[in-house]
């Protein structure tokens, strides 16, 4: 809670995929059950603090009207670069070192299906 969701689910993605997290930059906002990225409260403050702390880039919720967005969009404004994004994956995709794999060059596990007949003895 307290917007740092987005932080946490960042650092599960790069945790799982094994692609680290920029290292110059940070995520700022709540997360909804659908992946969209949530506004919070004091983001001016947030985004000064960053910038104290040494980032140069934060990720951060868009605002506005959605409707006339194409991908994030990044405003550059007293030494950091603030990059507004709708969901998760856009946040993903602008906060690790490299984008994310497509899901045809993903090659997980295979896991082996159950047929109806070995489902029903047991």
């Amino acid at each position: 809670g307290g917007g740092s969701d987005l932080a946490v689910a960042i650092a599960a993605v790069s945790s799982l995929v094994g692609i680290p997290c920029r290292s110059d930059t940070c995520f700022v906002g709540e997360v909804g059950l659908l992946g969209e990225i949530r506004p919070v409260h004091a983001l001016e403050k947030r985004i000064s603090e960053a910038k104290r702390m040494g980032f140069s880039r934060i990720v951060t919720p868009t605002f506005g009207d959605k409707n006339n967005r194409y991908g994030p969009r990044e405003v550059s404004k007293g030494g950091i670069t603030q990059i507004m994004c709708d969901n998760v994956l856009e946040a993903i995709n602008c906060g690790l070192v490299k984008k994310l794999p497509t899901k045809s060059t993903i090659s997980g596990p295979k896991l082996k299906r159950r047929n109806k007949s070995s489902t029903q003895n047991d």
